[in-house]
């Protein structure tokens, strides 16, 4: 009886497709990005259910991001492991009286990760290094988790031996959902809410600390990306100024949701500029960005589609129609296997900043810069293809070789097609270009094609291999390499 009402209540209030959410929701390391096993224990389910190849996320994991690591609704019924709570139920009627009960993770919520990576430099010159095998290339700690409802926080240790640099990556809280009704119902049966500003769920969230901007299309990050080699947005830097959308930007806040299911935004305020590495700040500006989105068709942003169907083996069916599930349910989405979409979104974003960059021996100069443009994002069963394009103008560049680079203006841009040939197996290329328009470099273009495959030995290993070519016959990869050839085991547990 009690299990055919809890399989009543599951297809009553469970309208999403994310259930199940989980595992290896991105985790971001200084130079690549990471699935975590913390929420594959949490609610025992295995990687597929958030990604694609890790850390790559599908339409499931990329709404279980956005609403701070927790299920759009009916998380309490979801979660496998046992939390410790702080707090009782029935302090929320007595609240401001009393604390708001809350809860933490019954296991530690740690994860450890490590990269084996060989570089090999097709071309090193005469006193350039051939092969360069890195074992390990770094080493991560970390961990993420919920504060009870709404309430999320993430935090990574990373350990370059090559670099002899430890550092930490990402460390936010994020709180969701502000300004909603609340979902439950107190004795009473009324619901409480903010009677001057009320928001619909997913509306508005807030995230502080040393984050990842959403000021580009996830697949773009540091954080989802497939390749070895970063894209173009978080490795490039001109000049002097040392500002790039990512890794990280230390000391922000940043204001992101959902509308109407399908439109979705993010404003930002960082120390940005300077400090896009992590480091201090060095002048009193602050950087702002933005982000708006719109999903044309395919699945809604905030993971709610209705009401979902069980799936896996039933029991059987009852009197009134219901069907009773075992107790270790499953709820997906009919009809496109995990790895597959269709859908089609559009993007437009800008940052203004400032960095203090080198001017003489003791002296820097103050460079106002800027970023806008626009991205787009197409996916079709098999085929995943993204790109972007945005116009950069620096005020001033700072020096090279002693040349006073003065103010630079260029245009940027990438495209990459992504295909899954099995669900173990991914092969991708992608081609960036950037042309400078105005400056000392005018008419100087920057330009690199990277082929690429992946392979999932086990869901949370996998072995990366690809090509970096450089189409202009400058030097890419290293100070000392023209192409390269990288590859590259990662595993977390």
């Amino acid at each position: 009886m009690e299990t055919r009402m809890a399989g009543a209540l599951l297809r009553r209030k469970i309208p999403v497709l994310t259930l199940l959410l989980a595992s290896a929701c991105v985790l971001a390391v200084t130079e690549q990005a990471h699935a975590i096993p913390t929420f594959s224990r949490k609610y025992q389910t295995s990687c597929i259910t958030c990604h694609t190849v890790w850390p790559k996320l599908n339409d499931t994991g990329e709404a279980f991001r956005r609403n701070g690591y927790q299920f759009p609704t009916g998380n309490d019924l979801l979660v496998k492991e046992d939390a410790v709570p702080f707090g009782r139920e029935m302090d929320k009627d007595s609240w401001p009286d009393s604390l708001w009960p809350s809860d933490m993770p019954g296991l530690p919520p740690f994860f450890v990760r490590a990269q084996l990576r060989n570089i090999v430099n097709t071309d090193p010159g005469d006193e350039g290094i051939k092969w360069d095998a890195q074992a390990p290339h770094e080493l991560a700690i970390g961990g993420a988790g919920t504060f009870g409802k709404d309430i999320s926080a993430w935090w990574g240790i990373t350990f370059e031996p090559e670099e002899d640099e430890v550092g930490v990556e990402r460390l936010f809280v994020q709180f969701s959902n502000l300004f909603a009704w609340s979902e439950e119902d107190d004795e009473d049966g009324m619901r409480t809410g903010n009677r001057f500003l009320n928001l619909p769920k997913y509306a508005m969230n807030l995230r502080l600390g040393r984050i990842e901007p959403q000021v580009l299309s996830h697949v773009f990050s540091q954080h989802a990306r497939i390749s070895i080699t970063p894209p173009m947005p978080n490795r490039q830097r001109i000049g002097d100024n040392p500002f790039r959308f990512e890794p990280t930007q230390a000391a922000a806040a940043e204001l992101h949701g959902i509308v109407q299911q399908d439109w979705s935004y993010a404003v930002g305020l960082s120390n940005g500029g300077s400090v896009s590495g992590g480091g201090e700040e060095d002048n009193n500006s602050k950087d702002v960005y933005f982000r708006v989105a719109h999903k044309w068709f395919g699945f809604p942003m905030d993971g709610v589609v209705g009401e979902s169907q069980p799936v896996g083996e039933i029991r059987g069916q009852s009197p009134d129609g219901e069907y009773e599930v075992f107790e270790d349910y499953e709820y997906a989405p009919g009809g496109l296997d995990f790895w597959r979409s269709v859908a089609f979104e559009t993007g437009v974003f800008g940052w203004w900043g400032k960095s203090e960059v080198p001017f003489g021996m003791m002296d820097t100069r103050g460079d106002a810069f800027r970023r806008v443009g626009g991205d787009f994002r197409l996916q079709w069963h098999d085929l995943d293809v993204y790109g972007l394009g945005y116009w950069g103008q620096e005020n001033y560049a700072g020096l090279n070789g002693g040349t006073d680079l003065g103010g630079e203006d260029f245009f940027s841009y990438l495209v990459q097609a992504d295909y899954t040939f099995k669900p173990w197996c991914l092969g991708f290329v992608r081609y960036e270009q950037t042309v400078f328009n105005e400056g000392a470099r005018a008419d100087q273009e920057e330009a690199r094609v990277i082929p690429g495959l992946v392979f999932l030995i086990r869901q949370n290993m996998k072995l990366q291999t690809e090509w970096v070519l450089d189409t202009t016959g400058k030097d890419t990869g290293g100070p000392q390499a023209t192409d390269q050839f990288l590859m590259q085991l990662d595993f977390a547990f």
